[in-house]
């Protein structure tokens, strides 16, 4: 039973590597975090005096503040002058290129911290078609599946909160988007992060999984008794 329980579990996380990308979110103050706990405090009073056929579910609703927000700090930075000192941080950030363009990153295991990938930058043009795009399809109210903090929020974080964000599988091209802007330099702008989902086990699965090896290896190196043989009266 347990190793049906883990092989379901994998199979699920294969499936969530389909349509879910997971978003790490800073506790800055100026990053989005912030936003969407606001946001999703004046949404929750709006239920109070609206019907829920008035509101956008609050997944679309956070999904629709984040990617504008995303696209208005973008736009600031882009439109900053090089004497600026939004400009100047942007670049020493690695979140724009000189042109303009948005560079991708990758994790470096020696430096320990995140550089600048080889990849094909996105020009700003580009990027910006890119989210206006994405915010045309997030209008439509089944688009977004989830988007939800994995953890809750504490006003002593210091750490970046993880949010799940599930895409309607009917959507091809609202996938291709977002999996061609996955650790783009973008993100930086609300202070986030975003990568595809990963194929780790659930906890629970992860417990099975070591209860199965702790009963096997208690099984090794057991031998049966033999029975004695009976005496004949």
């Amino acid at each position: 039973m347990a190793h049906m329980l883990i092989r379901h579990d994998q199979e699920l996380n294969s499936l969530r590597r389909t349509d879910q990308f997971i978003l790490f979110l800073n506790p800055d103050p100026t990053g989005a975090l912030h936003l969407l706990i606001q946001e999703s405090a004046v949404w929750k009073t709006q239920m109070e005096s609206q019907t829920q056929q008035q509101l956008q579910p609050l997944r679309q609703h956070l999904v629709l503040t984040l990617l504008k927000a995303l696209q208005h700090n973008a736009g600031k930075i882009v439109e900053s002058k090089d004497t600026e000192q939004l400009y100047q941080k942007s670049v020493k950030m690695g979140l724009i290129l000189a042109d303009r363009s948005f560079p991708f990153h990758r994790w470096d295991g020696q430096k320990q911290q995140l550089v600048i990938d080889k990849k094909q930058p996105v020009s700003s043009q580009k990027m910006f078609q890119h989210l206006t795009e994405l915010q045309e399809m997030m209008l439509d109210k089944e688009m977004v599946v989830r988007f939800h903090a994995l953890r809750t929020p504490t006003s002593h974080d210091t750490r970046a909160i993880p949010w799940r964000l599930q895409i309607n599988m009917r959507s091809d091209r609202a996938y291709d988007l977002l999996f061609q802007l996955q650790h783009n330099s973008i993100w930086m702008a609300v202070g986030a992060t975003m990568k595809q989902h990963t194929l780790t086990q659930s906890p629970l699965a992860t417990t099975l999984q070591s209860m199965v090896g702790k009963s096997k290896g208690r099984g090794k190196g057991k031998t049966k008794t033999p029975t004695p043989p009976k005496q004949e009266a």
